[in-house]
Order: C-alpha cells, then sequence, then structure tokens
C-alpha cells in the first residue's frame, strides 16, 4: 500500500448513547469509557497519609505538643490529598454527567490514510473549535488495552489530525473519537479498519 492511501472515510460519526451498553454487547468485554483508575482512588489517601505523617514528624522533631498545630497539619493534610482527586473528577467529568452534544461536536470528513511503517492519521472536523482525541485499540475496543492520542497537542481548533503508530500488518482495529465531551463512533460501534489491506 502506498503512503497516504485511505483505508476509510466516513462522513460523519454518531455519539455512543449512554455508556458503553453498546460495545459491551458487541464485545463482551471491559466498557470502552473513562473509569477511575486505581490512582484516582488510592492515589489520594497515599497522599493524605504522606502529607500527614511528614507534618507529624516534623512537629515530633520540634517537639511540639500544641493540639491546634496537629490539626492544622490534619487539614493541610486533607486539602493537598483532595486537590488531585478533585483534579481527576473534573478532568473525567463526561463520565459523571450525560452532556448532549450540538452539531458543532459531530466528527465529520473522518478519515483514515496510512503514512508509513505501521502508522496512520485520523482526521476529522468539526463544526466549531472543540478539543479532540483518539482512542484506539485492536479490535474489539477495551479500555485495558487501548491508547489515547491528543488531536494536535490538545488545541481546540476545528481541523483535527492524530498520527498512531505501532500497527501491525493484518490487523484489525477499533477507534472512536473524542471530540469536545462526548466519544464518537458509527452508529453504538467503534469504527473499524483493517492496517495494511
Amino acid at each position: 500500500m502506498t503512503p497516504n492511501t485511505y483505508y476509510l472515510t466516513v462522513a460523519a460519526l454518531t455519539p455512543v448513547s449512554n455508556g458503553a451498553e453498546a460495545i459491551i454487547e458487541r464485545s463482551n468485554e471491559v466498557p470502552v469509557f473513562p473509569e477511575f483508575s486505581d490512582y484516582t482512588i488510592y492515589g489520594p489517601i497515599f497522599l493524605f497519609f504522606a502529607i500527614f505523617f511528614l507534618l507529624f514528624v516534623i512537629l515530633i522533631v520540634n517537639r511540639t505538643r500544641n493540639l491546634r498545630r496537629i490539626f492544622t497539619s490534619l487539614i493541610i493534610a486533607i486539602v493537598g490529598a483532595s486537590i488531585p482527586a478533585a483534579l481527576s473528577v473534573i478532568s473525567n467529568r463526561s463520565s459523571l454527567t450525560q452532556t448532549k452534544a450540538g452539531p458543532d461536536d459531530i466528527p465529520r470528513n473522518v478519515a483514515v490514510a496510512e503514512l508509513h511503517h505501521g502508522k496512520v492519521a485520523i482526521s476529522w472536523q468539526t463544526g466549531a473549535p472543540r478539543s479532540g482525541a483518539v482512542r484506539i485499540s485492536e479490535s474489539p475496543l477495551r479500555i485495558a488495552n487501548s491508547r489515547i492520542f491528543v488531536s494536535e497537542n490538545g488545541t481546540i481548533r476545528t481541523d483535527h489530525r492524530v498520527v498512531v503508530g505501532e500497527l501491525a500488518k493484518g490487523k484489525q482495529y477499533d477507534f472512536m473519537i473524542l471530540s469536545g465531551t462526548e466519544w464518537y463512533g458509527l452508529g453504538n460501534a467503534p469504527v473499524t479498519f483493517t492496517y495494511g489491506q
């Protein structure tokens, strides 16, 4: 296959409805949509104990027996641990709230083109400037083995392009596009292509 040969072109994608039910029906695997990682759950707890322990050791070294300073240390540890937890929840807000995609969010003119040596370019356009990303893995699309590529280093724009590498010839790949706060595919399924054919 020559460079810039198109594997697939799609006029427009559709939002994947209400979470990952359609993907589960298709593959009986782990859902595609974002879930909280172990870091999101255990990271703030670890950070709380680390900060509190450090401040407590400082109080012991200074031989402080002031209960007020111990409570201040506790509050600092709680605030310090809650900041990464809050940032994580905010960054995953699309998985916590149902948002309605507008017509400007819909990825249009989606194209998958071969570049060279195990790489493809996935490009699309949106009606208004949006952030975008691609989640891709070998078929079937699973969160456990998928990779996410952010379009144009996260800039908000209407023309999007992602270069995906490390693809194996003859393997089938599934992908979905994140536009704004919604994941898009073909109907309720990811977009599929076979590399090298």
